[in-house]
């Protein structure tokens, strides 16, 4: 009995070490895909930062930009976390929302007219921190109420960018966002009190702004699809997702100082290979294995012209020289 509960208890530890390193190696890679994201929203982030620096006066630097952008994609990234756990959109989706409203021009972090238009609306003055995540909230809420799939989220964030960061109030698109479930012209009439056509004319007059309108739609998500998302976040799908994207988040934080080191020295390493390789060296190291190489060759077919008695003469002495026996 004992010699059988010790073949149990080593099969578990074996199972269990197998696990572990399952885990771990997911979880690394949860977390590679995750600074990968992060590095691609940084890069939104600095591209704004630098354009900003340059409207006020400034030169653009962008390795400056760069610096300054990864606190606040730090910010960022907080905040879309929070965002995926109070939806039933995973992290992936919601990362997607946000750098699609950057990359249409909204702003990533806080100006003084979005601010103050969020003030009038009454909303969370949390939202005024970042436009382009404040968009990207709306969009998750409204996508987890009416996209039955990803592919319908992604279409309706791709229309929703549009729309308000673009003001492309065309048919096409207003026809889009209705079959996903949205009634853009609803949301400008009980906001802003105008209809499509006039919310529309008077983006094209210059007296209505997409921060207007994404204003209108941020504080139309919040009042109708927020509650609704947070209680989908309670459904066994919400809570699977919900449970998805906590792992995610885990595996991060524990993988992420790590795979930091380990990037740091891959980067030191490429760095020195490069220098070899654009020095020529493994060019030289080339050329000298192809003339071993064709020396190699001559012999053998050296060998292979002596006369037969000769030739047995020759290896034989070759294979005594070499301490062999042929």
């Amino acid at each position: 009995v004992g010699g059988a509960l010790l073949k149990v208890a080593g099969i578990a530890a074996l199972a269990g070490i197998a696990i572990t390193g399952i885990l771990g190696v997911k979880a690394l890679q949860v977390a590679a895909d995750i600074q990968q994201l992060t590095f691609a929203l940084e890069g939104l982030v600095g591209i704004e930062l630098g354009r900003r620096a340059q409207e006020a006066g400034g030169i653009l630097d962008m390795t400056q930009a760069m610096a300054d952008a990864v606190p606040v994609t730090e910010r960022l990234v907080e905040g879309l976390r929070d965002v995926a756990l109070a939806t039933p959109i995973s992290y992936e989706q919601v990362f997607a929302a946000l750098r699609l409203q950057i990359a249409y021009g909204a702003a990533a972090t806080a100006t003084e007219t979005f601010t103050q238009k969020i003030r009038e609306f009454g909303l969370d003055m949390k939202k005024a921190e970042s436009p382009a995540l404040a968009m990207a909230e709306a969009v998750a809420q409204v996508g987890a109420v009416l996209a039955r799939d990803s592919a319908t989220f992604e279409r309706l964030n791709y229309n929703l960018a549009q729309a308000i960061q673009k003001g492309i109030l065309t048919a096409k698109n207003m026809r889009e966002l209705k079959n996903a479930g949205l009634d853009l012209e609803q949301v400008f009439k009980e906001e802003l009190n105008m209809t499509l056509k006039e919310t529309d004319a008077a983006f094209k007059a210059g007296t209505i702004s997409t921060e207007d309108m994404s204003v209108a739609f941020i504080s139309f998500a919040d009042k109708y699809f927020a509650p609704a998302a947070k209680r989908m976040t309670r459904s066994l799908k919400g809570l699977i997702a919900n449970f998805g994207d906590l792992w995610a988040f885990a595996a991060a934080d524990t993988m992420t100082p790590m795979i930091e080191i380990i990037t740091e020295k891959l980067g030191e390493w490429f760095d020195q290979m490069e220098v070899l390789v654009r020095a020529g060296h493994f060019e030289q190291l080339g050329e000298d294995i192809a003339n071993a190489t064709q020396k190699v060759l001559d012999f053998g077919a050296a060998i292979g012209n002596i006369p037969s008695g000769l030739k047995e003469t020759t290896l034989e002495t070759l294979g005594f020289a070499a301490g062999l026996t042929i």
